[in-house]
């Protein structure tokens, strides 16, 4: 389940976000195109929280299933291509869940 290494606080986030179902919210965040200008940082933080969650061992598990399929396509190209930074942000985000799963 949980690491025992984790606070109390982060231990609860995580269960919180389990039975919400977060996990689905976030990943779906991954595939975001609404709000072109918007999208590339979305995605970007999108990753950055679910690389925070991958502390807990069963996200860690449902995100490894579900998101070495899907991400590597998403890092090939940007939403919207005049916000290069905000790509260049959800790649290293991005690059950084994956070593994390």
């Amino acid at each position: 389940m949980i690491d025992p290494k984790l606070d109390e606080l982060t231990k609860q986030t995580c269960k919180t976000i389990r039975l919400n179902d977060g996990i689905s919210v976030l990943l779906s965040l991954l595939k975001y195109r609404t709000s072109i200008s918007d999208a590339d940082t979305i995605r970007a933080l999108a990753c950055k929280v679910l690389t925070g969650l991958c502390k807990d061992t069963t996200i860690k598990q449902i995100l490894n299933k579900k998101v070495t399929r899907t991400l590597p396509e998403l890092i090939k190209e940007p939403v919207d291509r005049s916000n290069l930074d905000a790509f260049q942000q959800f790649k290293a985000n991005a690059k950084e869940l994956i070593q994390a799963m």
